[in-house]
């Protein structure tokens, strides 16, 4: 029985019902997953011990296998010595519990299931290890205390100390001296070590040791010197009872390794069981009864039987019986009206076979035969497949040929369902007498649901061949039972108007039957003229094919071409950048050089206009390598390249920023015009009006991506919103340099006190204006803001700070303070 057929009969489904009825997973793959059985003493030696698995749900101690797992992995482990976690140790004394009773319990049935009993009889009784493995544990999974005695006086140990370092901790959250220093009232636990959340500027108040702060460093977690010899023993106990609970697990796992092999003997025989019941439980469920598995010669008799995909879908299923005579050479037509169950016939017929090959009982009343068959053919067709250019007709003679060639390979089932349906109908009807003919001739036994008259009428001309119906009961309604002997008629008029479908439409149709041969000439000629026009428009459609294939290669061509012009146009654009750079690089770097050559002397009128023809010369530099910066942005990356308007800069304007690449929108503007505050997803930026552009229609929002700074045990927690430095209170310079953080130009005040770290900057800023370092970068955090404001306050009467401004967004925003030196 090939694949094809059962998929055809749909018989993955009643394997997945009896899957359904299993316990295990195990099981369920046996169900599902094993292939027929060999041979006909297979199929009733199996089908033997699923009846006995309908007796065992009859016991009064049956067995049961529910959560029972597969742990061979975790016995094969044991045995190499591994050390079982809590869940593996659990799970395998379950399924030695289970099997215990499951061996109690079929040894004392063994008289009413002696074959389901068998296996477990020789096996080795594993009842002690399964009750000293499973008696470690209580309900939750837990080690209990009294698995050893050492364990439970550990832990018994373990909670005294425990209310006694709770204890303390208590009432020195509750002392009034110390309510002052602490961040909050109460108290947490550390590494398993009970701390107080002391605020950072008192810690020196609470002696003791500091296990971590919190994220702001405004709190640090010490462990009072009060309770640290307790802190220290209880840690000791609680380590000590995790050494004896391992000890206890190795134990335990010792003893499920040296089982290894018994278990394994065990566990296959449960599995076997299971899927034994799982398929005795769905045969219970189906009313089904053992049938006979027939010898070489016997017929195949189903007595009432019913279609097991019915049953599952809990249709109201009639019974047929079918008899099919003697062994090969035979053919049974069922013949009958539309929906009349002829194919539902075929299905149970086809279906009876499949179950007792894989060792189910089908739904079938006692006295039932199926023969042992070589080989089933199903023959229903092929669903229409375009991209194959396969038709339900070459479906069905591609499947015959296969019947036909295997035919002599032993007893051979064909079942044939509305053969040779997919053609011109006096044709089918001659071709698919002459196949039921051949496979006759060729020793095969079929059964054949058709509407063809002149194969209702081979059984009148070949002994070989017996006629059966699906008859109608008095209302004219089918009946769905089989009839033996009769032939049945094929009225589609009748069936419509049982059904109510429409009288005139009905009429119509009766009145056409005598006009088929005029159409039928008709439908010719019209055929031929459809075929003239096809081949013309095909000569048309292989010209157009080749004029498309001619046109493609020219595109082709001219694609490259210009993808070429393209990537050369970029380089050469990104290669004029460049060097524009590098010569700024180099200007400034001159410059910077005199400026501190001329630092040292007085300053005086004309050292005052060079200083600032210089910085005209470095801004005018800037905006154009700015400028082509952009252009070759634009080339590349399709940015806006339009200036923003004056006008234009309005708080709510949608604005493009170069810098971040991104659209945003305006939610402050400066009072002279010349910035605005931009807001790019949930950022804010300081951005100038001549980094801003006009958005391209339709363009996508977007935001650049930021690196993560690294992680500080005094960092504050990155705010949600990045706020934007104020425009008008910090006098920021339109014409800074570009900053490069080292450790010479950059002070981290974060984590310190006001004083402190007011001394820290002041002394970096002397350090810096001693080595004509031009900028230095402040970073105080953005916090509670206190520390920010005492810098700030700080740098305008500093003697070393010329001026300053806050961060910008790629500086670290308003956490960070640029100061110039001067």
């Amino acid at each position: 029985m090939d694949d094809r057929t059962l998929v055809d009969l749909q018989f993955p489904r009643i394997l997945d019902a009896a899957a359904a009825c299993c316990r295990t997973a195990r099981g369920r793959d046996l169900v599902r997953l094993s292939p027929p059985l060999p041979d006909a003493q297979a199929c009733d030696d199996e089908m033997a011990l699923v009846e006995e698995g309908m007796l065992a749900f009859e016991l009064p101690e049956r067995p049961v296998l529910d959560g029972v797992e597969d742990m061979g992995h975790a016995f094969a482990a044991a045995a190499k010595g591994a050390v079982l976690a809590v869940p593996e140790l659990v799970a395998c004394a379950r399924m030695l519990s289970a099997g215990a009773q499951v061996q109690h319990s079929l040894k004392e049935a063994r008289l009413r299931v002696p074959g389901l009993a068998a296996p477990f009889l020789e096996l080795k009784d594993l009842t002690p290890v399964a009750e000293r493995v499973a008696d470690t544990f209580d309900d939750e999974g837990r080690i209990r205390d009294d698995a050893s005695p050492r364990l439970a006086e550990l832990r018994a140990k373990a909670v005294q100390l425990g209310r006694r370092v709770k204890a303390l901790v208590e009432d020195l959250v509750r002392d009034p001296r110390m309510q002052p220093i602490l961040q909050d009232d109460y108290y947490t636990i550390r590494e398993g070590r009970y701390v107080l959340p002391v605020k950072a500027e008192d810690h020196r108040f609470v002696p003791g040791i500091i296990h971590g702060s919190s994220q702001t460093g405004a709190t640090l977690f010490i462990e009072p010197s009060q309770i640290v010899e307790d802190n220290n023993q209880l840690k000791v106990v609680l380590e000590s009872i995790e050494v004896e609970e391992h000890a206890i697990r190795a134990d335990r796992s010792r003893l499920l390794g040296k089982v290894r092999d018994d278990a394994r003997l065990l566990a296959d025989d449960l599995w076997g069981l299971d899927s034994i019941l799982g398929r005795a439980d769905l045969a219970r469920r189906m009313d089904a009864h053992r049938p006979r598995v027939g010898g070489a010669d016997e017929s195949l008799v189903l007595s009432s039987a019913k279609n097991p995909i019915l049953l599952l879908l809990g249709r109201d299923v009639v019974p047929v019986t079918v008899e099919l005579s003697g062994q090969g050479g035979r053919a049974l037509v069922v013949s009958g009206p539309n929906a009349g169950g002829k194919s539902v016939t075929l299905s149970t017929i086809g279906l009876s076979v499949a179950m007792v090959r894989h060792g189910l009982v089908p739904p079938a009343m006692q006295g039932s035969v199926v023969p042992w068959y070589d080989q089933v053919f199903t023959v229903i067709g092929d669903p229409t497949n375009m991209e194959r250019a396969v038709s339900t007709f070459t479906g069905q003679l591609a499947r015959l040929d296969q019947a036909l060639e295997r035919c002599g390979r032993g007893r051979t089932l064909v079942l044939l369902d509305e053969l040779a349906t997919g053609t011109e109908p006096r044709k089918g009807e001659a071709l698919a007498t002459a196949v039921v003919e051949a496979l006759v001739s060729e020793g095969a036994e079929c059964v054949v649901a058709t509407h063809f008259d002149q194969l209702k009428r081979l059984a009148d001309e070949d002994v070989r061949v017996h006629n059966a119906r699906v008859g109608l009961d008095a209302t004219g309604r089918p009946s769905y039972r089989l009839e033996l002997g009769a032939v049945g008629e094929s009225n589609p008029f009748d069936v419509a108007a049982s059904v109510g479908f429409r009288k005139a439409i009905l009429e119509r149709a009766k009145a056409l039957v005598g006009e088929r041969e005029r159409q039928l000439e008709e439908a010719l000629s019209q055929a031929r003229r459809l075929n003239a026009e096809l081949l013309r428009e095909k000569a048309e459609t292989e010209e157009l094919r080749r004029h498309a294939a001619e046109d493609k290669k020219r595109y082709e061509k001219e694609l490259v071409r210009l993808r070429s012009e393209s990537d050369r146009l970029v380089y050469e654009a990104r290669r004029e950048v460049l060097q524009k750079m590098k010569r700024l690089e180099e200007e400034l770097d001159a410059i910077a050089k005199q400026a501190r050559e001329e630092r040292s002397r007085p300053a005086t009128p004309a050292t005052e206009r060079a200083a600032t023809g210089r910085r005209i010369e470095v801004r005018q530099k800037k905006d154009e390598v700015r400028r082509d910066m952009a252009a070759e942005a634009a080339l590349v990356e399709g940015h806006p390249t339009e200036p923003l308007p004056a006008a234009a800069l309005k708080v709510g304007a949608v604005v493009w920023v170069v810098g971040l690449g991104a659209e945003g929108k305006v939610v402050d503007v400066a009072g002279d015009g010349k910035r605005a505050v931009v807001q790019v997803g949930l950022m804010r930026s300081n951005v100038k009006l001549a980094d801003l552009r006009v958005p391209k229609a339709g363009g996508k929002k977007g935001a650049p991506t930021v690196p993560k700074k690294s992680a500080s045990r005094y960092a504050d927690p990155a705010p949600s919103t990045v706020a934007a430095p104020p425009i008008a209170t910090l006098g920021q310079d339109e014409e800074d340099l570009p900053f490069i953080r080292t450790p010479e130009n950059t002070c981290d005040v974060r984590g310190m006190r006001v004083d402190e770290a007011l001394g820290e900057v002041d002394r970096h800023l002397d350090q810096a204006y001693l080595n004509e370092v031009p900028v230095v970068m402040v970073i105080h955090g953005m916090g509670t803001s206190a520390l920010r404001k005492a810098v700030r306050d700080y740098l305008k009467k500093c003697r070393y700070a010329s001026r300053f401004r806050a961060g910008a967004s790629g500086e670290g925003g308003d956490g960070v303070t640029m100061v110039e030196v001067g």
